[in-house]
């Protein structure tokens, strides 16, 4: 996808999923955290 609002969703995603996982995330927990990830456009 070239949309950079998407893109930076699934990095705060992943980075946020591993941040509360043991070891690297698994990619159901970074799906559930991306459903959580809010863009506030200014």
């Amino acid at each position: 996808s070239k949309d950079v609002v998407e893109a930076f969703k699934w990095g705060v995603a992943c980075g946020t999923a591993t941040t509360f996982s043991d070891d690297l995330a698994t990619a159901e927990f970074i799906k559930e955290t991306y459903g959580k990830v809010e863009v506030e456009k200014r």
